[in-house]
């Protein structure tokens, strides 16, 4: 009675080694990490952010966080725009890349592959389509890229390599980094008159909890 259980479907990273100025690194071959696209990482139970352009600004969330479609050849596309002359930087390993983005005067939120980057026509084609016609303006931004890690509490994956950048946004212990394991922590399927209850659900890497086909069943 009085403690915290916690149900964590995460791992420590522990052997972090200097890399570039901030920035460290952290070899996951030969780890239970190893071969893991995960998609968050936690510091000290925070959600950090995946390297992106632009930068997360907490103190203006709502328009300082974003790059803007500048241009869309057509009337009814989905999987392509041009962007400003201030977002691509010679990226390497775009085939990595995420687009989030609002497609369609903010009508949807998609986070979608990159395909491929023209340099000369400065057009993101994206690996499949989004939720609505993209039009000038529509809000996005670009994430998962190493030449993008640049501010403090955002990290990188290189899945091939399976090597993780990290800049922390302070000093750090062991222990302090987990990176999940799990996509869902409690999950019932086809399940009857089970309750989950006083438990901390924490550090996966989708749903926290997830109930189908199932009667009676309750995560308190």
């Amino acid at each position: 009675p009085g403690e915290e259980a916690l149900l964590v479907g995460a791992r420590k990273v522990t052997g972090f080694q200097p890399w570039r100025d901030e920035i460290l690194s952290c070899d996951l071959k030969g780890t239970p990490l190893e071969g893991k696209a995960f998609r968050q990482l936690f510091f000290r139970g925070e959600r950090m952010i995946m390297a992106r352009y632009p930068n997360k600004d907490p103190e203006d969330p709502h328009f300082g966080t974003w790059a803007h479609v500048l241009a869309v050849d057509g009337d009814a596309v989905k999987n392509r725009f041009t962007y400003t002359d201030d977002v691509e930087k010679n990226w390497t390993r775009v085939q990595d890349a995420q687009v989030g983005i609002h497609p369609g005067y903010d009508w949807g939120w998609n986070i979608v592959p990159v395909k491929s980057v023209d340099r000369e026509e400065k057009v993101i084609h994206l690996g499949q389509n989004v939720s609505y016609d993209l039009r000038v303006g529509d809000r996005y931004y670009v994430q998962n890229l190493l030449e993008e890690l640049d501010a403090p509490g955002e990290w990188y994956l290189d899945r091939e390599a399976s090597v993780l950048y990290f800049w922390p946004p302070s000093d750090m212990n062991a222990g302090d980094v987990l990176a999940p394991v799990l996509p869902t922590v409690v999950e019932m399927r086809d399940a009857k008159h089970i309750t989950v209850r006083g438990l901390t659900l924490e550090a996966c890497d989708d749903n926290a909890a997830a109930i189908r086909a199932s009667e009676n069943c309750r995560i308190a």
